[in-house]
Protein backbone atom coordinates (compact mmCIF):
# COMPACT_ATOMS: atom_id res chain seq x y z
CA UNK A 1 0.00 0.00 0.00
CA UNK A 2 1.40 3.34 -1.04
CA UNK A 3 1.20 6.28 1.34
CA UNK A 4 2.12 9.77 0.19
CA UNK A 5 3.40 12.37 2.66
CA UNK A 6 3.66 16.09 2.18
CA UNK A 7 7.31 17.15 2.23
CA UNK A 8 6.79 19.53 5.17
CA UNK A 9 5.12 16.77 7.21
CA UNK A 10 8.01 14.41 6.41
CA UNK A 11 10.54 17.04 7.47
CA UNK A 12 8.66 17.58 10.73
CA UNK A 13 8.59 13.83 11.38
CA UNK A 14 12.31 13.52 10.55
CA UNK A 15 13.14 16.27 13.01
CA UNK A 16 10.96 14.62 15.63
CA UNK A 17 12.92 11.37 15.22
CA UNK A 18 16.33 13.02 15.16
CA UNK A 19 15.37 15.19 18.12
CA UNK A 20 15.45 12.09 20.33
CA UNK A 21 19.01 11.33 19.19
CA UNK A 22 22.01 13.50 20.00
CA UNK A 23 24.58 13.76 17.21
CA UNK A 24 28.29 13.78 18.05
CA UNK A 25 31.00 14.17 15.40
CA UNK A 26 34.40 12.85 16.47
CA UNK A 27 36.94 14.88 14.47
CA UNK A 28 39.90 15.25 16.82
CA UNK A 29 42.05 12.66 15.03
CA UNK A 30 45.55 13.63 13.88
CA UNK A 31 45.51 11.69 10.62
CA UNK A 32 48.59 9.66 11.48
CA UNK A 33 48.25 7.61 8.28
CA UNK A 34 48.13 10.75 6.12
CA UNK A 35 51.19 12.68 7.28
CA UNK A 36 52.47 13.07 3.72
CA UNK A 37 49.49 15.32 2.94
CA UNK A 38 48.65 16.81 6.35
CA UNK A 39 52.25 17.70 7.11
CA UNK A 40 51.56 17.21 10.81
CA UNK A 41 48.52 19.50 10.70
CA UNK A 42 44.96 18.49 11.57
CA UNK A 43 42.92 16.14 9.43
CA UNK A 44 39.46 17.67 9.92
CA UNK A 45 40.42 20.78 7.89
CA UNK A 46 42.08 18.86 5.05
CA UNK A 47 40.70 20.27 1.77
CA UNK A 48 38.44 17.90 -0.16
CA UNK A 49 36.68 19.04 -3.32
CA UNK A 50 36.98 22.66 -2.26
CA UNK A 51 35.61 22.05 1.25
CA UNK A 52 37.23 21.12 4.57
CA UNK A 53 36.82 17.42 5.31
CA UNK A 54 34.66 18.17 8.37
CA UNK A 55 32.05 19.78 6.11
CA UNK A 56 30.88 16.41 4.79
CA UNK A 57 29.72 14.70 8.02
CA UNK A 58 28.14 17.97 9.12
CA UNK A 59 26.27 18.29 5.83
CA UNK A 60 25.10 14.68 6.12
CA UNK A 61 23.62 15.48 9.54
CA UNK A 62 21.96 18.64 8.28
CA UNK A 63 20.38 16.78 5.34
CA UNK A 64 19.18 14.07 7.75
CA UNK A 65 17.22 16.59 9.82
CA UNK A 66 19.59 17.21 12.73
CA UNK A 67 19.70 20.77 14.02
CA UNK A 68 22.16 20.50 16.93
CA UNK A 69 25.54 18.82 16.72
CA UNK A 70 28.38 18.36 19.19
CA UNK A 71 31.78 18.34 17.46
CA UNK A 72 35.15 17.45 18.96
CA UNK A 73 38.27 18.84 17.23
CA UNK A 74 41.89 19.51 18.18
CA UNK A 75 42.06 22.50 20.52
CA UNK A 76 44.49 24.23 18.14
CA UNK A 77 41.79 24.68 15.46
CA UNK A 78 38.69 25.13 17.60
CA UNK A 79 38.29 28.82 16.71
CA UNK A 80 38.73 28.05 12.99
CA UNK A 81 36.08 25.33 13.09
CA UNK A 82 33.65 27.64 14.89
CA UNK A 83 33.77 29.96 11.87
CA UNK A 84 33.12 27.17 9.38
CA UNK A 85 29.40 26.78 9.96
CA UNK A 86 28.61 30.36 8.95
CA UNK A 87 31.14 30.42 6.11
CA UNK A 88 29.82 27.17 4.64
CA UNK A 89 26.18 28.21 5.18
CA UNK A 90 25.25 25.16 7.23
CA UNK A 91 21.87 25.26 8.92
CA UNK A 92 23.18 23.75 12.14
CA UNK A 93 23.81 24.82 15.70
CA UNK A 94 27.26 23.41 16.39
CA UNK A 95 28.88 23.11 19.81
CA UNK A 96 32.61 22.81 19.13
CA UNK A 97 34.74 21.32 21.91
CA UNK A 98 38.53 21.35 21.74
CA UNK A 99 40.57 18.29 22.67
CA UNK A 100 44.04 18.92 24.17
CA UNK A 101 46.72 18.20 21.58
CA UNK A 102 49.24 16.91 24.09
CA UNK A 103 46.95 14.07 25.18
CA UNK A 104 47.15 10.70 23.41
CA UNK A 105 43.42 10.09 23.57
CA UNK A 106 41.31 7.51 21.81
CA UNK A 107 37.74 8.20 20.71
CA UNK A 108 36.25 6.94 23.98
CA UNK A 109 38.65 9.14 25.94
CA UNK A 110 37.31 12.06 23.89
CA UNK A 111 33.73 11.07 24.74
CA UNK A 112 34.63 11.06 28.43
CA UNK A 113 35.97 14.59 27.93
CA UNK A 114 32.51 15.75 26.74
CA UNK A 115 30.42 13.38 28.88
CA UNK A 116 28.70 16.27 30.70
CA UNK A 117 27.33 17.40 27.32
CA UNK A 118 25.86 14.00 26.38
CA UNK A 119 22.18 14.50 27.16
CA UNK A 120 20.33 12.45 24.52
CA UNK A 121 18.52 9.19 25.25
CA UNK A 122 20.43 7.79 22.26
CA UNK A 123 23.75 9.03 20.92
CA UNK A 124 24.70 9.13 17.25
CA UNK A 125 28.46 8.82 16.87
CA UNK A 126 29.86 9.97 13.51
CA UNK A 127 33.48 9.82 12.44
CA UNK A 128 34.74 13.20 11.25
CA UNK A 129 36.08 11.73 7.99
CA UNK A 130 32.87 10.24 6.53
CA UNK A 131 32.04 11.38 2.98
CA UNK A 132 28.71 10.12 1.66
CA UNK A 133 25.32 10.90 0.12
CA UNK A 134 23.69 8.77 2.83
CA UNK A 135 20.54 9.96 4.59
CA UNK A 136 20.57 8.69 8.17
CA UNK A 137 16.87 7.86 8.33
CA UNK A 138 17.76 4.26 7.40
CA UNK A 139 19.86 4.06 10.57
CA UNK A 140 17.62 5.89 13.04
CA UNK A 141 14.48 4.04 11.92
CA UNK A 142 16.12 0.65 12.39
CA UNK A 143 17.43 1.65 15.82
CA UNK A 144 13.97 2.64 17.00
CA UNK A 145 12.17 -0.26 15.32
CA UNK A 146 14.43 -2.89 16.90
CA UNK A 147 14.79 -1.02 20.20
CA UNK A 148 18.44 -1.61 19.57
CA UNK A 149 21.31 -1.08 21.99
CA UNK A 150 23.75 -0.46 19.15
CA UNK A 151 23.02 0.13 15.46
CA UNK A 152 25.73 0.33 12.82
CA UNK A 153 25.76 1.71 9.28
CA UNK A 154 27.34 -0.68 6.77
CA UNK A 155 27.98 -0.17 3.07
CA UNK A 156 29.87 -1.67 0.17
CA UNK A 157 33.34 -0.23 -0.52
CA UNK A 158 33.22 2.78 -2.85
CA UNK A 159 36.39 1.70 -4.67
CA UNK A 160 38.74 -1.24 -5.02
CA UNK A 161 42.23 -0.45 -3.76
CA UNK A 162 43.89 -2.75 -6.30
CA UNK A 163 42.32 -0.76 -9.16
CA UNK A 164 43.19 2.64 -7.68
CA UNK A 165 46.12 4.71 -8.99
CA UNK A 166 47.37 6.82 -6.10
CA UNK A 167 49.92 9.67 -6.33
CA UNK A 168 53.29 8.98 -4.76
CA UNK A 169 55.82 6.19 -4.88
CA UNK A 170 54.74 2.91 -6.46
CA UNK A 171 56.66 1.12 -3.73
CA UNK A 172 54.03 2.20 -1.20
CA UNK A 173 51.84 -0.83 -0.61
CA UNK A 174 48.59 0.32 0.97
CA UNK A 175 46.94 -2.49 2.85
CA UNK A 176 43.26 -3.18 2.32
CA UNK A 177 41.42 -3.15 5.63
CA UNK A 178 38.44 -5.44 5.93
CA UNK A 179 36.02 -6.53 8.62
CA UNK A 180 34.39 -9.93 8.95
CA UNK A 181 30.76 -9.10 9.63
CA UNK A 182 28.25 -11.81 10.53
CA UNK A 183 24.62 -10.90 9.85
CA UNK A 184 21.37 -12.75 10.48
CA UNK A 185 19.00 -10.41 8.71
CA UNK A 186 19.86 -7.06 10.30
CA UNK A 187 21.12 -8.66 13.53
CA UNK A 188 24.90 -8.34 13.95
CA UNK A 189 26.24 -11.65 15.26
CA UNK A 190 29.94 -11.20 14.58
CA UNK A 191 32.29 -8.30 13.91
CA UNK A 192 36.04 -8.82 13.75
CA UNK A 193 38.84 -7.03 11.95
CA UNK A 194 40.41 -9.37 9.40
CA UNK A 195 43.84 -8.37 10.72
CA UNK A 196 42.91 -9.84 14.13
CA UNK A 197 42.00 -13.23 12.67
CA UNK A 198 44.63 -15.90 12.00
CA UNK A 199 43.60 -19.23 10.46
CA UNK A 200 40.13 -19.67 11.89
CA UNK A 201 37.34 -17.98 13.84
CA UNK A 202 36.00 -19.56 16.98
CA UNK A 203 32.30 -18.90 17.41
CA UNK A 204 31.16 -19.25 21.07
CA UNK A 205 28.43 -21.83 21.65
CA UNK A 206 26.17 -19.18 23.20
CA UNK A 207 26.24 -17.25 19.90
CA UNK A 208 25.30 -20.31 17.84
CA UNK A 209 22.56 -21.15 20.32
CA UNK A 210 20.86 -17.78 19.87
CA UNK A 211 21.75 -17.19 16.20
CA UNK A 212 21.84 -20.63 14.65
CA UNK A 213 22.53 -19.38 11.15
CA UNK A 214 24.18 -16.20 9.94
CA UNK A 215 26.25 -15.09 6.95
CA UNK A 216 29.77 -13.73 7.32
CA UNK A 217 30.39 -10.88 4.88
CA UNK A 218 33.79 -9.66 3.72
CA UNK A 219 32.46 -7.15 1.17
CA UNK A 220 30.84 -4.79 3.66
CA UNK A 221 32.61 -1.96 5.43
CA UNK A 222 31.86 -0.24 8.69
CA UNK A 223 31.03 3.41 7.94
CA UNK A 224 31.93 4.40 11.53
CA UNK A 225 28.44 5.83 12.02
CA UNK A 226 26.68 4.34 15.06
CA UNK A 227 23.60 4.92 17.19
CA UNK A 228 24.11 3.70 20.76
CA UNK A 229 21.70 3.72 23.69
CA UNK A 230 22.74 6.19 26.34
CA UNK A 231 22.74 3.66 29.22
CA UNK A 232 25.18 1.43 27.31
CA UNK A 233 27.46 4.34 26.50
CA UNK A 234 27.44 5.34 30.18
CA UNK A 235 28.71 1.88 31.12
CA UNK A 236 31.38 2.03 28.42
CA UNK A 237 32.61 5.41 29.64
CA UNK A 238 32.78 4.07 33.20
CA UNK A 239 35.18 1.33 32.09
CA UNK A 240 38.49 3.24 32.19
CA UNK A 241 40.32 0.44 30.37
CA UNK A 242 38.39 1.10 27.18
CA UNK A 243 39.75 3.85 24.89
CA UNK A 244 38.55 3.29 21.30
CA UNK A 245 35.05 3.12 19.81
CA UNK A 246 35.85 0.89 16.82
CA UNK A 247 38.90 -0.94 18.10
CA UNK A 248 37.36 -1.98 21.41
CA UNK A 249 33.77 -0.94 22.10
CA UNK A 250 31.98 -2.22 18.99
CA UNK A 251 33.42 -5.74 19.13
CA UNK A 252 32.81 -6.05 22.87
CA UNK A 253 29.19 -4.96 22.54
CA UNK A 254 28.53 -7.41 19.69
CA UNK A 255 29.94 -10.20 21.90
CA UNK A 256 28.22 -8.99 25.10
CA UNK A 257 24.70 -9.14 23.63
CA UNK A 258 24.92 -12.96 23.65
CA UNK A 259 25.98 -13.34 27.26
CA UNK A 260 23.71 -15.35 29.50
CA UNK A 261 21.21 -13.42 31.59
CA UNK A 262 22.54 -15.03 34.79
CA UNK A 263 26.19 -15.76 35.48
CA UNK A 264 28.09 -16.97 38.48
CA UNK A 265 30.80 -14.94 40.13
CA UNK A 266 33.50 -17.07 38.49
CA UNK A 267 31.99 -16.67 35.02
CA UNK A 268 32.10 -12.91 35.04
CA UNK A 269 34.19 -11.25 32.35
CA UNK A 270 35.17 -7.70 31.57
CA UNK A 271 32.09 -7.32 29.37
CA UNK A 272 29.74 -7.86 32.33
CA UNK A 273 29.52 -4.17 33.13
CA UNK A 274 28.18 -3.45 29.66
CA UNK A 275 25.02 -5.39 30.47
CA UNK A 276 24.15 -3.62 33.70
CA UNK A 277 21.89 -0.58 33.64
CA UNK A 278 23.40 2.49 35.21
CA UNK A 279 20.47 2.59 37.63
CA UNK A 280 22.03 -0.35 39.49
CA UNK A 281 19.00 -2.63 39.26
CA UNK A 282 19.43 -6.26 40.31
CA UNK A 283 18.35 -7.73 36.98
CA UNK A 284 20.61 -7.78 33.94
CA UNK A 285 19.60 -5.62 31.03
CA UNK A 286 19.52 -7.24 27.61
CA UNK A 287 20.19 -5.49 24.32
CA UNK A 288 20.78 -6.32 20.66
CA UNK A 289 23.14 -5.04 17.98
CA UNK A 290 21.79 -4.36 14.49
CA UNK A 291 23.09 -3.01 11.18
CA UNK A 292 21.55 -0.92 8.43
CA UNK A 293 23.11 -1.96 5.11
CA UNK A 294 23.16 0.71 2.41
CA UNK A 295 24.15 0.85 -1.27
CA UNK A 296 25.06 4.54 -1.06
CA UNK A 297 28.66 5.35 -1.92
CA UNK A 298 30.53 6.08 1.30
CA UNK A 299 34.23 6.78 1.84
CA UNK A 300 36.12 7.12 5.10
CA UNK A 301 39.02 9.45 4.38
CA UNK A 302 41.53 7.83 6.72
CA UNK A 303 44.49 7.30 4.36
CA UNK A 304 45.89 8.72 1.12
CA UNK A 305 44.13 6.26 -1.27
CA UNK A 306 40.72 7.05 0.26
CA UNK A 307 41.51 10.80 0.12
CA UNK A 308 42.38 10.55 -3.56
CA UNK A 309 39.36 8.39 -4.42
CA UNK A 310 36.95 10.62 -2.47
CA UNK A 311 38.22 13.55 -4.54
CA UNK A 312 37.60 11.58 -7.74
CA UNK A 313 34.06 10.63 -6.69
CA UNK A 314 33.26 14.26 -5.87
CA UNK A 315 34.72 15.48 -9.17
CA UNK A 316 32.70 13.02 -11.22
CA UNK A 317 29.53 13.73 -9.23
CA UNK A 318 29.08 10.21 -7.79
CA UNK A 319 29.12 11.83 -4.34
CA UNK A 320 27.56 15.28 -4.03
CA UNK A 321 28.78 18.16 -1.89
CA UNK A 322 25.19 19.49 -1.68
CA UNK A 323 26.38 23.08 -1.48
CA UNK A 324 25.04 26.26 -3.08
CA UNK A 325 28.42 27.97 -2.83
CA UNK A 326 29.94 28.96 -6.20
CA UNK A 327 32.80 26.89 -7.62
CA UNK A 328 34.83 30.05 -8.10
CA UNK A 329 35.00 32.11 -4.91
CA UNK A 330 33.89 35.73 -5.44
CA UNK A 331 37.20 36.89 -3.98
CA UNK A 332 39.28 34.83 -6.41
CA UNK A 333 40.96 36.56 -9.37
CA UNK A 334 40.67 34.31 -12.43
CA UNK A 335 41.87 35.82 -15.71
CA UNK A 336 39.27 35.77 -18.44
CA UNK A 337 41.73 34.17 -20.87
CA UNK A 338 42.44 31.20 -18.61
CA UNK A 339 40.89 27.89 -19.61
CA UNK A 340 39.14 26.13 -16.74
CA UNK A 341 36.90 23.05 -16.63
CA UNK A 342 35.41 21.33 -13.58
CA UNK A 343 37.48 23.32 -11.10
CA UNK A 344 36.99 24.87 -7.68
CA UNK A 345 38.93 27.98 -6.70
CA UNK A 346 39.28 29.37 -3.17
CA UNK A 347 39.27 32.94 -1.85
CA UNK A 348 42.28 35.12 -2.65
CA UNK A 349 43.62 32.78 -5.33
CA UNK A 350 45.01 34.28 -8.55
CA UNK A 351 44.91 32.39 -11.86
CA UNK A 352 46.78 34.15 -14.66
CA UNK A 353 46.20 34.14 -18.42
CA UNK A 354 47.34 31.37 -20.78
CA UNK A 355 46.66 28.73 -18.15
CA UNK A 356 44.80 25.44 -18.59
CA UNK A 357 43.16 23.81 -15.56
CA UNK A 358 40.98 20.67 -15.72
CA UNK A 359 39.52 18.85 -12.72
CA UNK A 360 41.52 20.92 -10.22
CA UNK A 361 40.70 21.87 -6.65
CA UNK A 362 42.58 25.10 -5.85
CA UNK A 363 42.73 26.26 -2.25
CA UNK A 364 42.81 29.80 -0.88
CA UNK A 365 45.53 32.39 -1.51
CA UNK A 366 47.26 30.44 -4.27
CA UNK A 367 49.03 31.87 -7.32
CA UNK A 368 49.00 30.10 -10.68
CA UNK A 369 51.20 31.95 -13.15
CA UNK A 370 50.93 32.06 -16.94
CA UNK A 371 51.51 29.02 -19.19
CA UNK A 372 50.69 26.54 -16.43
CA UNK A 373 48.86 23.27 -17.12
CA UNK A 374 47.11 21.49 -14.24
CA UNK A 375 45.12 18.31 -14.76
CA UNK A 376 43.34 16.27 -12.06
CA UNK A 377 45.14 17.84 -9.10
CA UNK A 378 44.58 18.83 -5.50
CA UNK A 379 46.29 22.16 -4.80
CA UNK A 380 46.06 23.19 -1.15
CA UNK A 381 46.20 26.69 0.39
CA UNK A 382 49.03 29.20 -0.13
CA UNK A 383 50.69 27.34 -3.02
CA UNK A 384 52.68 29.23 -5.67
CA UNK A 385 53.05 27.67 -9.11
CA UNK A 386 55.53 29.45 -11.38
CA UNK A 387 55.35 29.91 -15.17
CA UNK A 388 55.69 27.00 -17.56
CA UNK A 389 54.81 24.32 -14.99
CA UNK A 390 52.86 21.16 -15.84
CA UNK A 391 51.30 19.05 -13.05
CA UNK A 392 49.13 15.98 -13.58
CA UNK A 393 47.37 13.58 -11.17
CA UNK A 394 49.14 15.05 -8.15
CA UNK A 395 48.66 16.54 -4.68
CA UNK A 396 50.49 19.78 -3.86
CA UNK A 397 50.29 20.50 -0.14
CA UNK A 398 49.94 23.73 1.80
CA UNK A 399 52.56 26.44 1.35
CA UNK A 400 54.54 24.62 -1.34
CA UNK A 401 56.34 26.23 -4.30
CA UNK A 402 56.78 24.78 -7.78
CA UNK A 403 59.50 26.63 -9.67
CA UNK A 404 59.50 27.41 -13.45
CA UNK A 405 59.64 24.65 -16.02
CA UNK A 406 58.84 21.76 -13.65
CA UNK A 407 56.86 18.75 -14.87
CA UNK A 408 55.22 16.57 -12.18
CA UNK A 409 53.08 13.47 -12.69
CA UNK A 410 51.43 11.37 -9.97
CA UNK A 411 53.43 13.09 -7.24
CA UNK A 412 52.82 14.32 -3.71
CA UNK A 413 54.55 17.61 -2.92
CA UNK A 414 54.76 17.93 0.86
CA UNK A 415 53.90 20.89 3.03
CA UNK A 416 56.19 23.94 2.53
CA UNK A 417 58.34 22.05 0.02
CA UNK A 418 59.97 23.90 -2.91
CA UNK A 419 60.27 21.98 -6.18
CA UNK A 420 63.44 23.21 -7.90
CA UNK A 421 63.38 24.77 -11.36
CA UNK A 422 63.03 22.42 -14.36
CA UNK A 423 62.36 19.35 -12.18
CA UNK A 424 60.83 16.43 -14.06
CA UNK A 425 59.60 13.58 -11.84
CA UNK A 426 56.83 10.97 -11.71
CA UNK A 427 55.49 8.79 -8.90
CA UNK A 428 57.47 10.55 -6.19
CA UNK A 429 56.78 11.93 -2.71
CA UNK A 430 58.71 15.19 -2.37
CA UNK A 431 59.24 16.09 1.27
CA UNK A 432 61.61 18.26 3.24
CA UNK A 433 63.74 15.84 5.30
CA UNK A 434 63.98 18.29 8.20
CA UNK A 435 60.23 18.70 8.31
CA UNK A 436 59.74 14.94 8.24
CA UNK A 437 61.87 14.65 11.38
CA UNK A 438 59.85 17.38 13.09
CA UNK A 439 56.57 15.64 12.25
Amino acid sequence: RRVLFRSDSLLQETRMVTGEIQAVVLAAGKGSRMLDVTGGGVKCLLPLGGFPLLYFPLKMLERSGFQNVLVTVPESVRSDVCKLVERLKLNLKVDVVGVPGHEEWGTIDTLRHVSDKLTGSDILLVSGDVVTNQHLRILTDLHRCKKSGLTLLLNKPAFDLKDSTVPGSKSNKYKKERDLIGLSGSHVCLLKAEADVEDEINIPARVLKQAQRFTVHTNLQDAHVYVISRWILNEVLADKSMTAVKGEMIGKLVAAQFKAVQTTKHEKMDTDALLHPSSGANGRRQFGCYAAVSDELTVRVNNIPSYWEATRLLNEGSIQAHSDLPNIHPQADVHQKSQMKDCRVGAGTVVCEKTSLTGVSLGSNCTVNEKVKLNNCIIMDNVRIASGVSIKDSIVCEGSRVEPGSDLSQCIVGKLYTVPENTTVANQILLDADRMMQV
